[in-house]
């Protein structure tokens, strides 16, 4: 059951990439930021995971454990554009979310967000809710 206190904010995470055959030092830092629990059609399995984080909190995926476009659901192509790639396609092997920080966004953020939700075109058709 996801925390209430986080439905409708932004949540910022700090992103750990490691690419398939990239040493570990290697691996490349991002940032990910998402206002959560904004889509008509529900909560991806993503923001399920992280609804019960606390700052400072980590969740790790290996890509022999999750099929990432069905488990970011909407966010998907979202995520996708934030780490500078058109879809990652299977191309890393593990990614560290550490959660970094949650605040009301402005009410031109959330307009921006639902506006995002529709140029990305929902979850992107793999979760079979509907919403394309």
């Amino acid at each position: 059951m996801p925390e209430d206190s986080k439905v409708l904010q932004k949540l910022v995470f700090d992103i750990c990439k490691q690419s398939c055959g990239q040493p570990q030092d290697a691996a490349e830092d991002h940032q990910f930021v998402f206002i959560f629990g904004l889509a008509p059609e529900g909560l991806s399995e993503f923001e399920y995971a992280v609804s019960s984080m606390k700052v400072g909190d980590e969740l790790e995926l290996a890509s022999r454990d999750v099929d990432l476009r069905s488990y970011m659901g909407r966010l998907f192509p979202m995520f996708c554009s934030q780490l500078g790639v058109l879809d990652d396609g299977g191309r890393w092997q593990h990614l560290n979310f550490r959660f970094r920080a949650a605040c009301s966004p402005s009410p031109s953020e959330i307009v921006a967000a639902m506006a995002d939700m529709q140029k990305y075109g929902g979850c992107s058709g793999s979760c079979d809710c509907g919403c394309h």
